[in-house]
């Protein structure tokens, strides 16, 4: 949800105009995805169970086509606000001209991984201010969740390193766009693979422990010292048990952040039915446990919007 200075919620407001017209006028907070990028940027928008406003162009017949995406794909639209109306605004919303808008990374419509606002918030706090923590994303998809970390300090907090590892070219060209949208800075997407318990990119085995190596030296700012090994991990609705002997080798002050399928006496998991592709109840508990030199954070088992269980398990090396 977007959030007022007062701290009150307000729903989403998707504007789907071009960006030249967003920067003359627009209603704020909002997110700016042109309706003709709507269908390549579908990865930006919040769960489909989330009411959503549209500002749209005077000329409707433009715009058809994505709001009959959005409806064939669930969303509920509250409201279509044309342009012509902008300036007549919006209870508890602003509307701005003639001011550059901000970063996309300040208002995202999309929500992070569960508790990883909580882990950055926690690993800034931990980590000296001579150190640029430093995120390695596991399966980073379309690069939301590595994105959202890079781009902390545009919404106050400190900047951070990362590498996003995905098996798809598809995907890994996708987060390089989102972070280039974000203004992320020495973050990149690289094309690799889980095998064998081993982290392979471009032909070569990367441990883990020295996955920072993975982002290019032109990536790295004169300003930024970070260490081989990352500060955070994160393995979201992909499993990679695999490589959880890795991830217990990692160094002190490290945090790994698990979000995905768990199967339960009491719910049994229809989908996936991959054992491989599902956690078993108490699993990551026994292996992050203290007598392996981890500390269970936090461990959350909740519903998705669709009803399936998901573990969200973070623990940090002691």
């Amino acid at each position: 949800m977007f959030t007022t200075q007062s701290g009150s919620q307000l729903q989403p407001l998707l504007d789907l105009r071009l960006p030249q017209s967003y920067a003359v006028c627009r209603i704020s907070p909002s997110y700016n995805i042109p309706h003709v990028d709507l269908v390549a940027r579908v990865s930006e928008l919040p769960p489909r169970h989330i009411t959503l406003r549209v500002v749209i162009g005077d000329n409707e017949d433009e715009y058809q086509h994505a709001l009959a995406f959005l409806v064939s794909r669930g969303w509920l639209l509250k409201q279509i606000l044309p342009e012509s109306r902008l300036a007549q605004g919006l209870e508890e919303y602003e509307f701005v001209r003639g001011v550059p808008p901000p970063p996309l990374a300040t208002t995202p419509l999309f929500f992070p991984t569960p508790l990883l606002p909580q882990v950055i918030k926690a690993i800034e706090a931990e980590v000296p201010v001579h150190i640029t923590p430093s995120v390695l994303d596991l399966g980073c998809g379309s690069g939301r969740d590595l994105a959202y970390v890079l781009s902390s300090y545009l919404r106050g907090g400190r900047p951070w390193a990362g590498v996003g590892v995905d098996c798809w070219k598809g995907a890994v060209t996708r987060a390089q766009m989102l972070l280039e949208r974000w203004s992320c800075r020495n973050g990149t997407g690289v094309l690799g693979k889980i095998t064998d318990g081993t982290l392979v990119v471009g032909g070569q085995a990367v441990p883990i422990k020295e996955a920072m190596r993975l982002l290019p030296a032109g990536e790295r700012g004169a300003e930024i010292n970070i260490t081989q090994s990352p500060t955070l991990v994160i393995q979201a609705r992909s499993l990679h048990r695999e490589i959880f002997p890795q991830l217990l080798e990692l160094p002190p002050r490290s945090h790994v952040l698990i979000h995905t399928f768990i199967h339960t006496h009491k719910v049994p998991l229809e989908h996936p039915t991959d054992p491989n592709d599902f956690l078993l109840e108490g699993e990551l508990e026994r292996v992050f446990s203290e007598q392996n030199g981890w500390r269970v954070v936090e461990d959350v088992i909740a519903a998705i919007e669709d009803g399936r269980l998901c573990e969200t398990f973070w623990a940090t090396r002691i």
